[in-house]
């Protein structure tokens, strides 16, 4: 493994530089647990049969997070849904990676309770450099075409997954629709576009229940 994983450079991203404030919500929650199941497929412990999980190497991969998603993949005991392991893997994703990323001194975690009661996560980066060379890999790929780096690439097509592209690249057309275009690149060839195509249909199913759910407390 790199010193960093998908799942907290995704993060890193994902962060906004001024108040730490983590972009996209629920769409970024659910793509950390699509990042993990991005890793452990370039990783060849899973793959992608008839549209679901398959663990095809039960080894470890030597990181804590990502090993504790293989072990539960293996727990399974049979084929698992993508969606269906996504919402479930989502509810600790923030979290995880918050924690380690604000223990390796990268972040401070200031979430707290307004008023006792509601959550505010901001998440202040403290390691600009460490944000830096994330997005400087990133865009050898996406600003200059470069070719090769699978897990840069993987990084970019989350990126698009989670409807990050605007938040990165701001009106630079040209590098949103090479975040799409990795997404549906040559690296499926591991079985992640399965992955991405899942983080996909949970942002919209996320998207559309918030929705339906405003229109009612609204009384439309």
């Amino acid at each position: 493994m790199t010193s960093r994983t998908l799942p907290e450079d995704l993060f890193l991203l994902a962060l906004d530089d001024e108040d730490g404030k983590l972009h996209s919500g629920d769409a970024v929650v659910l793509g950390l647990a699509g990042a993990e199941l991005t890793e452990l497929a370039l990783a060849d412990r899973i793959a992608f049969e008839d549209k679901k999980i398959v663990v095809t190497d039960a080894k470890p991969v030597g990181d804590a997070a990502l090993d504790s998603a293989l072990a539960g993949l293996v727990e399974k005991g049979e084929p698992v849904k993508p969606a269906s392991w996504l919402n479930k893997a989502k509810k600790h994703t923030r979290d995880t990676y918050a924690d380690r990323l604000s223990n390796a001194g990268v972040i401070e975690d200031n979430s707290k309770k307004v008023l006792g009661l509601i959550p505010v996560h901001r998440f202040p980066v403290k390691d600009a450099a460490a944000k830096a060379e994330v997005k400087a890999r990133l865009d050898k790929v996406v600003l200059g075409g470069a070719e090769g780096d699978d897990r840069a690439a993987a990084l970019g097509a989350l990126l698009h997954a989670c409807k990050l592209g605007k938040h990165v690249y701001g009106g630079d057309s040209d590098a949103r629709a090479r975040l799409k275009e990795l997404a549906s690149d040559d690296i499926a060839a591991k079985g992640v576009s399965q992955a991405l195509a899942a983080i996909n249909a949970a942002v919209t199913a996320t998207v559309v229940a918030a929705v339906v759910s405003s229109q009612a407390a609204s009384g439309q």
